[in-house]
This record gives structure tokens, C-alpha cells and sequence, in this order.
């Protein structure tokens, strides 16, 4: 485990599996600090992402659940994750609406 340099924070929407998982998994790879979205009922699947992201880097991600048709679940996510991470600078949206 490595503390690595962060190149920005990035958010990422439909983080719990597929395209959105890879994207997150390169994003954080590539030196970002990443907040990870998708359905509430998808918790334990961010986490994993999480703890994979997290392993590798030494820290840098955020597990931010929200449904993303919900106005005001964004806004708390966006708020939380920018907070958590020191702002927001690219955001991935891979979720299905």
C-alpha cells in the first residue's frame, strides 16, 4: 500500500459494477481520489470497489449510495463527496436512468 499523489477527485455514477467499476478502478489508478454512486441497494458493492481502490492507492475513495433520478439525492451526494475529498473536479456518469 502506497499514498499516491492525487491528480484531482472524480465522481463516478454506476461505480458498483461493469463500465462504471473499471472506470473508477482506472480513474483512481491513474491518480485520482474517487467517489463511488450507485443505488443504495448497492452498498456492499461500493464498498468492495472501495477497499480494491483503497489497497492500491493507500486511501482516496468515497463510498457516496444515492439514486441518481432522485434531484435530491444528487445534491447530497455531490456535496458529501466534495467534502470528503476536498472537491470535485471530473464526473463519470455510467449509471443506468
Amino acid at each position: 500500500m502506497t499514498l499516491t499523489k492525487s491528480l484531482g477527485v472524480a465522481l463516478v455514477t454506476g461505480a458498483a459494477q461493469g463500465i462504471g467499476k473499471a472506470i473508477a478502478i482506472r480513474l483512481a489508478s491513474d491518480g485520482f481520489k474517487v467517489a463511488l454512486n450507485d443505488l443504495p441497494s448497492k452498498r456492499e458493492q461500493l464498498e468492495a470497489v472501495a477497499r480494491t481502490i483503497d489497497q492500491k492507492r493507500g486511501r482516496g475513495s468515497f463510498v457516496a449510495p444515492g439514486d441518481v433520478s432522485q434531484e435530491i439525492e444528487v445534491k447530497e451526494m455531490v456535496e458529501s463527496s466534495s467534502k470528503a475529498l476536498g472537491g470535485l473536479d471530473v464526473v463519470s456518469l455510467m449509471s443506468d436512468v
